[in-house]
């Protein structure tokens, strides 16, 4: 039956979803088309990635869930546009500049008379390799992928103006950091197979790993950059560019260095008992901050940004500058009850 309240050539929608809402035409298509194009480069290039590339996607389908339960607030092209753009592009940059900054801490330590590049499990030892480890993964991996995901937030804030206060800020921002993450695997299990030849079961266990540890760190890690830029740029909190990134970056550097140098002074039960151990505070830890950060935002901000309720409450009241209107947006024509889905 016909709604006799709505004009005659409006569009209504389906029930229970939003109408009018920004989206950007053809993003899924794009998304899509650099998921099956990589697929079909890794079965030219190494046929065991190619094989286990669909566990490597599997976190999509709970980002593709939050999709859904965010619809009356952000039209999914947005997070499929994010989460293309970090999946090659993004990732391309970021190993771009990790390769950069890997080869310039190598020619210091070279310089100094470390062996950067040991053959043997008795070099790997070695203090000055060692160091060189604890180095470069803070100051480039951890460095370079943390510090992509702030100029993103910050370049977004620039080219589109009101970016951090739009409806789903945060979907848009984890997508990205998904994409990211996920192509960041890929490309970690490409390597590993061409130098050490591993096989199928080996790239899978490693594949489970990575999606499960990485995937979830990266997140993370977006998430909790995202509510810290937020603070600092629409709520004029006291916050500096160390409150932003000291955090993710501890936590990105502590992942990598447990997991590549220390393996040489362990046996492999000891070794993965520590990376376990190491993983779980390390996730622990970014919840635990992430869920601090989060209170301090209004509710207005969290109800309109599609945050996740269970990290964390709001600020009462709400921060003067930032009172939200969750029916602000002129470009949104909304059906249905939005606290209820978010």
């Amino acid at each position: 039956m016909d709604n006799p309240d709505s004009d005659p050539g409006e569009d209504v929608g389906e029930p229970g979803s939003a109408v009018g809402l920004p989206e950007i035409a053809h993003a899924e298509v794009f998304m899509i088309m650099e998921v099956v194009i990589l697929w079909i480069i890794l079965f030219f290039l190494v046929i065991q990635v190619a094989a286990i590339y669909p566990v490597l996607l599997l976190p999509v389908a709970p980002l593709a869930w939050w999709a859904n339960k965010q619809k009356m607030l952000v039209h999914r092209s947005l997070p499929c546009a994010t989460f293309a753009f970090g999946f090659i592009p993004g990732m391309v940059l970021i190993w771009f500049s990790e390769t950069i900054l890997f080869a310039i801490w190598r020619f210091i330590f070279s310089v100094g008379g470390v062996n950067t590049d040991p053959t043997t499990l008795e070099e790997e030892k070695d203090a000055g390799y060692v160091m060189f480890w604890l180095f470069v993964s803070f100051f480039v991996f951890a460095l370079a992928t943390e510090v992509g995901k702030y100029l993103v937030l910050k370049y977004a804030k620039v080219v589109f103006a009101g970016a951090l206060e739009k409806n789903g800020m945060m979907l848009m921002t984890v997508a990205g950091a998904l994409g990211f993450s996920i192509s960041n695997n890929v490309v970690i299990l490409l390597v590993r197979v061409i130098v050490e030849g591993w096989d199928i079961p080996l790239t899978l266990g490693w594949g489970v790993y990575l999606t499960v540890v990485l995937d979830t760190l990266h997140c993370l890690t977006a998430y909790y950059i995202a509510i810290q830029v937020v603070r600092q740029e629409i709520l004029s909190h006291n916050i500096n560019i160390f409150d932003i990134l000291a955090v993710p970056i501890i936590a990105r550097g502590l992942l990598v260095f447990v997991s590549t140098p220390i393996p040489a002074f362990l046996n492999t039960a000891a070794m993965w008992t520590v990376i376990v151990i190491v993983d779980i505070v390390i996730v622990g830890g970014m919840l635990a901050c992430i869920k601090f950060a989060q209170t301090k935002l209004p509710r207005e901000h969290i109800e309109r940004g599609g945050y996740f309720g269970i990290l964390g409450g709001y600020s009462e009241p709400p921060t003067p500058v930032a009172e939200l209107d969750l029916q602000s947006d002129e470009n949104a024509v909304v059906r249905g009850d939005v606290e209820e889905n978010i």
